[in-house]
């Protein structure tokens, strides 16, 4: 049996539903305007370029692991 309260519970989560997609909405579309893809790619690179460049300065130690346990 569903009572008045399940129903009155359902609308209120439809409602919150709409309001949130709608709030998001509303954000994406003031974002849109704002958003410069070739900004965002040229920094992108740049930051990927960096990070290329720490990942070339490390150097790992490959163990030998049959010469581990010797003295």
């Amino acid at each position: 049996m569903e009572t008045t309260e399940h129903y009155r519970a359902l609308l209120r989560l439809a409602k919150e539903q709409r309001q949130s997609e709608s709030e998001w909405n509303d954000a994406s579309s003031k974002a849109e305007g704002k958003f410069d893809l070739v900004a965002e790619l040229e920094t992108l690179t740049a930051q990927h370029c960096e990070a290329e460049a720490e990942l070339g300065a490390v150097k790992v130690i490959d163990p030998d692991w049959c010469k581990l346990h010797e003295k």
